[in-house]
């Protein structure tokens, strides 16, 4: 019965995500621009991921870096869901080592980042893993599950969001997803 009920769960996470996608691409996705406190959405963020990161015997950092903003404009039901979709992918990528969160002031916005000690990206497949339907090796499907579509969404909702979703990696070393919005700031 657990193995029917995870299944269950991850096709339906699956067909949530190809709905999703569907209506970026479609244009039919509203976006809200209101407040949010920057400090309370990486710590609810923490609460939500700190657990899953130390099952995994991860440690889990929040890096609050140099003149981050306090309160930014934006659609933070969005905005966490795209940082949920990387710090899934982070503790799920990540067999030892650390996850780290954190948020500084870029030019005219913000950055926000999520970095692991995990399996990395082959340079060559870098931006294949943004593509729908698309991970890095055919064997991470098999060995991790998903559709390949979390990146691609993530990255689409950002570009709705007036800004950039890029990623450094080193195989066996890790990856540092960036997220950089410009003209959000409030404070």
């Amino acid at each position: 019965l657990q193995i029917a009920a995870d299944s269950a769960r991850e096709m339906v996470a699956q067909l949530n995500a190809i709905l999703e996608y569907a209506a970026i691409a479609h244009g039919e996705l509203a976006l809200r621009r209101q407040p949010m406190d920057v400090a309370d959405l990486l710590e609810h963020l923490a609460v939500d991921w700190r657990g899953p990161a130390e099952q995994k015997g991860l440690s889990f950092t929040i890096a609050r870096m140099a003149g981050m903003p306090e309160i930014i404009n934006g659609d933070e039901s969005r905005l966490r869901h795209v940082l949920t979709t990387l710090l899934d992918n982070a503790v799920k990528f990540t067999s030892r080592g650390e996850i780290t969160l954190g948020a500084e002031a870029a030019e005219g916005g913000i950055r926000f980042l999520v970095s692991d000690t995990g399996i990395g990206v082959p340079a060559d497949k870098m931006e294949a893993i943004f593509q729908p339907f698309e991970q890095s090796d055919d064997s991470n499907t098999r060995h991790y599950g998903g559709a390949g579509l979390g990146l691609a969404i993530a990255r689409r909702l950002v570009e709705l969001m007036g800004g950039t979703l890029w990623a450094d990696s080193s195989q066996e070393v890790g990856s540092t997803f960036h997220i950089t919005l410009r003209e959000v700031v409030c404070d």
